[in-house]
């Protein structure tokens, strides 16, 4: 994926060495990580996946509808049907 390393990137620049997770109930807030920065990346990872799902569902029904992923082709054979 493309945007792995973005991701790791925004992750490595927001990491802090010492600091605790924010899991638990007796931490003190000075020394607890921003729980943002990483859920917004597993945020963008979530989307990244879901798009790239939509995307290859779209190539194969493209391809099993006509038998092709070639897009002059298919430009072709929907004029020739008088789809376009």
């Amino acid at each position: 994926m493309k945007e792995t390393a973005v991701i790791m990137f925004f992750l490595g620049i927001g990491y802090q060495s010492g600091v605790l997770p924010p899991i638990g109930a007796y931490v003190d807030p000075g020394l607890v990580a921003d729980p943002l920065p990483q859920a917004l990346m597993i945020t963008a990872v979530v989307v990244g996946l879901c798009s790239t799902a939509v995307n290859i569902v779209m190539f194969i029904t493209l391809f099993r509808q006509y038998g092709t992923a070639h897009w002059i082709t298919v430009k072709n054979k929907n004029t020739e049907q008088g789809v376009c």
